[in-house]
């Protein structure tokens, strides 16, 4: 029997090992919610399986969630994708604040301008489980931040630095609380720097190279016993950012994030628990080609997205011990694309491929907990929201009037969110939760009204379309878990419709604007799409210093031109074994994907072949203050790239990393 198939039948009997762990305060929050750096709210086991070294960054810990995936253009600004659905279709949002990337490409998602040492938790809320956090069809990724501890005056922090081998790359973090007795103060700074990767077999990768700078910073005021007031501070920037499946590279990337916080735990009249936030982000996106090479004509794209917002949400004592939670928010996104040609003669030319608009959204949030036994209680939520667009006068609006000379100054639409979830505790260890609910999202800013978007997968210019209906979705899902002595297990089934699904159609008498390009799409809407698929989670601990963690993702999706949905990643499995001594710990890891054949030819995508890698991780606490970590990923040195990998470029070969840690 060949060595991969022995490999993958050992991933599922891992998988399938039900003889537990004895059951801790992390089970509830299995599926949805994740501990970055935070002390000893989770178990050392997952946080070590999540975080899977030192210096992981947002994007490696969200790749090893359940149903999360990432889109794959280059080393850097990888696209979170939750059960095969991104972009527009999902929320990605800090500490509940509304962030926009400044790209036209989608080389700036949300998750690139904040780093583990910034997070103290990441949620991952599919469906209209999400609408807490805005309306959605496919659920919301929410990054809370860290928070400044308040209490005995003192110094406490971290500080660590690695280097990996198959890129020559540098990472360096710290972190510090600076506690007092009615006030604390938190700063970090992480800095990267990555050069060229080498894939397996050695080839080395061109334009894989990056470098970024992010710091934050954040106080904690006692206002009184039950009253605090925070302020937070992130800023980012990454430069000399290289794609290498994308025809332009990044000069730099910056973001500002800012927020004031404050809460009330008394209570007021009927409220309980007041939080409120306002925040304001601005994004600075500068794309350029300058470092490639015979390019017909070089061009500069800067972008730059600012959004102003703020929330005040509340527990309400109406219903005596059933909880209720409201919410009420606002946010406005401001967003502009340029573009400046340079041809070889003649003078450069000018042009808007996101038109400067601005997109306003109210929203409120309800949710409802109601407990009708020990053994039974249901959530029910729902929000709504009102959107208006308006795309401000100037030469954006002129290029558009081209396609509609009718073309309405401002939109409005209403969207509505509902879900229901219902749990039966079947046994002390034993929990069967179902939910569904319906969901509406409003098209992206870029999808309305983009003009000449380049897609390097399938080689057309993209243009939007005003008149976009919203995409609404109808889900459900099942989770049955289990808690035994010695293991952790959730089983989640899931099914999704969505009508009126966007995505891009030929259109013939348009010319394209991109040199080369193989026509003009628009986007349009199609009748409906289907998805369908699994997440398991599974622990298992053997002995006091053993435990097993796998986790399975697996999606499908059609839609009604009787072809595949694009950019669905095939079934994935991520195993490791962990052992677990007083100073000592070692970590081997399976990580395999089947064959992905079930493509959207239309869309450019190519079937994507199985592999899978092995990994080694270890660490030594040398005493109580300094911790040495050390490792090899992919350590049979494959050639691979995983489905959702733009342009067939491989993903990196055999790496070693060591990392050194010390806390004071």
């Amino acid at each position: 029997m060949k060595i991969k198939q022995v490999l993958s039948i050992t991933g599922f009997m891992m998988a399938f090992s039900c003889y537990g762990q004895a059951p801790d305060s992390i089970r509830t929050f299995f599926m949805t919610e994740v501990v970055v750096c935070s002390e000893k709210l989770q178990s050392d086991t997952l946080q070590s399986f999540y975080q899977s070294n030192a210096s992981a960054t947002t994007e490696t810990v969200l790749s090893r969630m359940s149903g999360v995936s990432l889109v794959r253009r280059g080393a850097y600004g990888q696209e979170p994708v939750l059960r095969g659905l991104s972009g527009g279709q999902i929320n990605v949002t800090i500490d509940g604040m509304k962030i926009f990337g400044a790209c036209t490409d989608k080389m700036d998602p949300v998750t690139i301008y904040v780093e583990p040492m910034n997070l103290s938790v990441i949620q991952a809320l599919p469906g209209s489980q999400g609408g807490q956090f805005g309306s959605t069809i496919g659920g919301s990724l929410n990054m809370k931040l860290a928070e400044p501890i308040v209490g005995s005056p003192g110094i406490r922090g971290q500080a660590g630095i690695d280097y990996q081998t198959s890129a020559g790359a540098v990472n360096a973090f710290s972190s510090a609380n600076i506690a007092r007795n009615t006030s604390a103060y938190r700063v970090n700074a992480t800095f990267r720097k990555s050069n060229n990767y080498h894939a397996g077999g050695g080839e080395e990768v061109a334009y894989s190279q990056f470098q970024k700078l992010n710091v934050g910073a954040s106080g904690k005021w006692a206002l009184g016993k039950y009253d605090t007031l925070q302020a937070d501070a992130i800023f980012d920037q990454g430069w000399n950012i290289g794609f290498p499946a994308l025809p332009m590279d990044v000069g730099t990337a910056t973001a500002g994030i800012y927020s004031v916080s404050y809460k009330n735990s008394t209570p007021w009249w009927f409220f309980r628990d007041i939080r409120a936030k306002v925040y304001q982000n601005s994004i600075a996106h500068s794309m350029d080609d300058t470092q490639r090479e015979n390019v017909p004509m070089h061009m500069d794209m800067p972008g730059k997205s600012t959004t102003t917002g703020g929330y005040l949400e509340g527990n309400v004592g109406i219903f005596r011990e059933q909880q209720t939670t409201v919410k009420a928010e606002y946010y406005s996104n401001t967003l502009i694309g340029e573009m400046t040609m340079f041809p070889a003669e003649g003078p450069p030319m000018y042009m808007q491929t996101a038109p400067q608009t601005t997109r306003q959204n109210v929203g409120l949030y309800t949710q409802q907990q109601i407990k009708f036994s020990p053994k039974n209680k249901m959530q029910l939520s729902a929000r709504a929201d009102a959107f208006f667009d308006r795309m401000h006068d100037g030469i954006g609006r002129q290029q558009w009037e081209v396609f509609d000379n009718g073309l309405a100054k401002s939109t409005t639409s209403i969207l509505k969110t509902v879900n229901a979830s219902f749990t039966h505790f079947i046994s002390g260890s034993l929990q069967l939760d179902v939910q569904g609910g319906y969901g509406e999202r409003i098209p992206t800013l870029n999808e309305r009204y983009g003009f000449y978007l380049f897609n390097r997968l399938d080689g057309y210019d993209y243009i939007g379309k005003p008149g976009l209906k919203n995409e609404a979705s109808w889900n459900m899902e099942t989770t049955l878990s289990y808690f035994g002595r010695n293991t952790e297990f959730r089983l989640t089934p899931f099914y999704k419709t969505i009508d009126n699904y966007i995505m891009g159609r030929v259109v013939p008498d348009l010319t394209t604007m991109t040199i080369g390009a193989r026509g003009v799409k628009q986007n349009e809407n199609l009748a409906w799409a289907k998805m369908t698929g699994v997440d398991m989670l599974v622990m298992f601990s053997p002995s006091k210093n053993i435990q097993l963690v796998s986790n399975n993702k697996y999606t499908y999706g059609t839609n009604s031109l009787n072809e595949a949905m694009p950019q669905i990643p095939p079934f994935k499995s991520v195993s490791s074994v962990r052992l677990q001594l007083a100073k000592f710990n070692a970590q081997a890891e399976y990580e395999w994907a089947a064959a992905q054949n079930h493509v959207s030819s239309s869309f450019g995508e190519m079937k994507t072949a199985s592999y899978y890698i092995l990994n080694f991780r270890s660490g030594w606490k040398m005493n109580s203050l300094f911790q040495v970590n050390g490792g090899v990923e992919n350590i049979l040195d494959r050639n691979y790239r995983e489905h959702l990998d733009w342009g067939g470029i491989p993903r990196p070969g055999r790496n070693f990393y060591v990392n050194i840690t010390g806390k004071f």
